[in-house]
């Protein structure tokens, strides 16, 4: 989602509750107000498009800064004259800014702080105040916050679609907040999981973590060190003799004792005896 543009294809409608009695009045905004009005909301608009061609361009940050300054703007003039159609565009300013500072972990504090704060901005027309929250006071605490929906529906006169999906799009950003604070890497909360018969994952994850980030590359390495170790141990210990002879009494390796057996099996071994001392031993003519 490069914007938030306002679709009505996002999200289930809010529930209906029975209108409350008497009028409730959205805050009239003076004739000498209007122009200026149309013309923030104007100046807005055309920044909220080019914010979204550098969102969509990768340069997140420079988006921000494009929606920030029109969100200051809106806020300065105040959000209640702004109207339903600059209540409209300062939501979506203050989503997409949101958005953008989610795409900006390498800023500090961007997908975290920042971008709650702008996600806080949008619910300051929801606040439970003077009228509404007169009316919500007899109510029970769970019901409290779609009451405030429901009756800043009467208040935002023909926007019925936009408060829910304005909720909507709320709840998704906090999600999408919620998803970026800082978490164990997936590796580590997953390596007891796998179960591997007779290896401690959780004992080799922690001193060789490349080993066991995921099964196939575990098991890939462990079958190679397994090979390796055990190609070690034949041709380094078992055939090489503790102090390099293997003869009467010195000691002797599992691996000569193995073709020891066999020669004496098949009477080979005074041979082979024999030969192995004449060639250490070579005979002089003047023996």
């Amino acid at each position: 989602m490069a914007g938030y543009a306002g679709s009505d294809r996002f999200g289930p409608a809010v529930p209906k509750f029975p209108r409350v009695a008497g009028p409730v009045e959205a805050p009239a905004v003076s004739g000498l107000a209007q122009p200026q009005v149309g013309k923030l909301v104007q100046n807005a608009e055309l920044n909220k498009a080019e914010g979204v061609a550098l969102f969509q361009s990768g340069q997140y940050y420079r988006a921000y800064q494009v929606w920030r300054c029109n969100i200051d703007e809106l806020e300065a003039f105040g959000a209640d004259r702004l109207g339903e159609d600059g209540q409209r565009t300062f939501v979506a300013l203050c989503l997409n800014a949101a958005q953008a500072l989610l795409k900006c972990p390498e800023i500090d504090g961007a997908p975290t702080e920042i971008a709650a704060s702008m996600a806080d901005k949008k619910t300051a027309f929801l606040r439970p105040n003077g009228y509404t929250g007169i009316m919500m006071a007899g109510l029970p605490r769970s019901w409290k916050p779609v009451r405030v929906i429901e009756l800043e529906q009467v208040r935002l006169r023909g926007s019925g679609s936009f408060v829910p999906l304005f909720v909507t799009a709320m709840a998704l950003l906090r999600a999408a907040l919620a998803l970026r604070t800082a978490t164990l890497p997936r590796s580590l909360t997953q390596a007891s999981s796998d179960s591997f018969p007779f290896v401690p994952v959780d004992w080799v994850f922690r001193f060789f973590p490349y080993f066991s980030r995921d099964k196939v590359r575990f098991m890939l390495r462990y079958v190679q060190i397994s090979f390796f170790s055990g190609l070690g141990y034949f041709y380094l210990w078992c055939h090489t003799p503790y102090g390099c002879d293997n003869y009467d009494h010195f000691a002797e390796s599992p691996l000569f004792l193995y073709v020891k057996s066999r020669l004496e099996k098949s009477g080979q071994l005074e041979e082979n005896l024999r030969i192995k001392v004449h060639h250490f031993y070579p005979q002089t003519e003047s023996e």
